[in-house]
């Protein structure tokens, strides 16, 4: 008989978290889940790829070296610039290998609903059903589905996701994070209906649906549930915790689709990766700042900070500013006149830009003014015009931090002798090991990564960065920075403050799955795990293998489907 599975994603959730809310009696369907079958916490052999980009690998059971694909941030070593894709593409190309669930054949019926980061097959390559691009986090893909009027339809009938490519409200005012509730809810509700429209229509070898209202969640609201800098370290009691009535209402909709689900299917819950309390946004500034002193001695991009009297952290109000305009007027200024003039104009973007069209600004951080591209809001694209001057430099990145040496004979206008490169890593090294916490004097960093053991090593199965830099996931993360030599960064004001880290988990529960089992593995044996529960081939490509998830008897998973 065709074995049935239904895998249910939780985009970026936190295992740890979900332990203490079940604990608690607060996710009664996961915990259900949990407790009829196995449950285990997942580690990822890759640390330095913590973002979105995670899901390639799920999708293709491969490694990033494997792949070539490292970021979706595009670092062009000829012009020293940057790119990023859009929402409507520029994930992995997928031309090598394909989404797991291509070409599996007509034995092995699948529907794909709102998988991010994954390629539209046509109707040769999939027996059975795709919609993309209804309401994911970071889609990275077309709103378009397979067969191509199934989006129209489903649609029609179920609505519409209020939140799609705009699930954030970090710099809005109190009417659009009204806007944002209102549109978490209606989207979990009707991603539910959808996946139960799915469910009805045919029985699926695998349905694979993805809830991402848990990703954006954690990233706008996390300080507002667990302990953070903004709340002084104290956790919300569930009556006043946002995030996790986000995430009860998700256990509702997994609890909507267990009722609904045939007796003898097996369930899959699992995340590729986590959320903790964001250091890396912050991280990232102060890193890009950080190099450019290291750089150019004596020189500062952002102000620096006063070495006593550091105010409190202060929660951002709603406001017009963007939290990466508010840290672009901490820039360092030494002429008073221009000073006093970029912070008595109106806080709106437009006119900052006009200000800096008319003055003009010879030292970092200088503002890609013609740069059109999502990458402007983070903070290191703004050295990209002295990188050519530099030593090394800070690439652009959603979580961990990167240093890209500038290379003679690997970058336009490289510097760096081939000879010195190690050379040059020890100093960097050396240097990003000295940054403190201004408020604590403890580390930024937890490790730092060398991706390559010379210069030599090139090509697209090493990440365009030298060094990989894990910040330290602290409950209170920093907003301030000293260095012995380079002096204060900061405070600095927060803006998403829950970040990826690199732990997932999986959740299984049906007939054959023994009750009170364990899960112990890598994120990557997800994707092989599925494919081993539809009774589908392994190829051999992948780099992952199936958990390893205890299994009833063969009489007792009998009798519990006949119950």
């Amino acid at each position: 008989m065709n074995r049935s599975v239904i895998a249910i994603g939780l985009d970026a959730a936190n295992p740890e978290l979900l332990q203490r809310w079940m604990k608690r009696g607060l996710l009664p369907h996961i915990s259900r889940m949990r407790d009829k079958g196995a449950f285990g916490t997942l580690s990822s052999c890759i640390k330095h790829n913590r973002s979105e980009t995670v899901w390639s690998m799920f999708l293709t059971g491969c490694l990033a070296n494997k792949l070539g694909y490292w970021t979706p941030v595009r670092y062009d070593s000829n012009s020293y610039s940057c790119e990023a894709p859009g929402y409507d593409g520029g994930a992995y190309a997928f031309d090598k290998y394909k989404p797991f669930y291509a070409n599996l054949g007509p034995e092995f019926p699948v529907a794909i609903f709102d998988q991010p980061q994954t390629c539209l097959l046509d109707e040769r390559e999939i027996h059975g059903v795709q919609v993309l691009g209804w309401g994911s986090h970071a889609r990275m893909t077309p709103i378009a589905s397979t067969p191509s009027q199934l989006l129209k339809e489903l649609v029609q009938r179920h609505g519409e996701n209020p939140l799609l490519d705009r699930d954030s409200f970090a710099a809005c005012s109190a009417e659009d994070e009204a806007r944002y509730y209102k549109g978490l809810y209606e989207g979990i509700s009707r991603k539910t209906d959808i996946t139960l429209d799915l469910m009805q229509r045919k029985r699926w070898s695998l349905l694979l649906t993805i809830f991402a209202e848990g990703h954006s969640a954690q990233h706008n609201l996390w300080h507002r549930s667990q302990p953070h800098t903004l709340n002084r370290g104290v956790e919300a009691p569930p009556a006043d915790d946002p995030m996790l009535k986000a995430f009860q209402a998700i256990d509702d909709a997994i609890g909507r689709i267990l009722e609904a689900a045939s007796p003898d299917t097996t369930v899959i819950l699992f995340a590729v990766h986590g959320t903790k309390s964001n250091s890396a946004d912050l991280g990232n500034t102060f890193l890009a700042e950080m190099m450019f002193r290291w750089n150019f001695a004596g020189q500062y991009g952002l102000g620096p900070g006063k070495p006593d009297g550091l105010p409190l952290p202060a929660p951002r109000t709603a406001t017009e500013t963007a939290w990466h305009s508010e840290v672009w007027d901490t820039r360092y200024e030494p002429k008073r006149a221009k000073y006093f003039a970029r912070t008595r104009i109106p806080k709106r973007h437009y006119w900052k830009l006009r200000l800096e069209r008319l003055t003009g600004r010879a030292t970092p951080p200088s503002l890609p003014l013609d740069h059109k591209t999502a990458l402007r809001w983070l903070p290191p694209t703004w050295y990209q015009k002295h990188w050519p001057q530099m030593k090394a430099f800070a690439l652009p990145s959603y979580s961990d931090g990167y240093i890209r040496v500038n290379l003679k004979g690997r970058e336009s206008h490289g510097v760096v002798e081939p000879a010195d490169y190690n050379r040059v890593l020890d100093e960097i090294t050396d240097m990003l090991w000295a940054i403190r916490d201004g408020r604590k004097c403890e580390r930024l960093i937890k490790e730092i990564i060398r991706t390559r053991t010379g210069p030599e090593q090139d090509g697209p199965e090493y990440p365009e960065a030298d060094l990989a830099i894990l910040f330290e996931e602290q409950d209170c993360p920093a907003d301030v920075v000293d260095h012995p030599i380079h002096g204060r960064v900061g405070p600095l004001p927060f803006y998403r403050t829950g970040g990826h880290y690199s732990t997932g988990f999986l959740c299984a529960s049906g007939p054959s799955i023994q009750a009170g089992g364990s899960v112990v593995g890598d994120v990557l044996d997800i994707t092989p795990t599925l494919l081993s529960l539809m009774g589908a081939p392994i190829p051999e490509y992948m780099d992952g293998k199936p958990l390893h998830i205890d299994l009833r008897q063969s009489t007792s998973a009998t009798s519990d489907a006949a119950e």
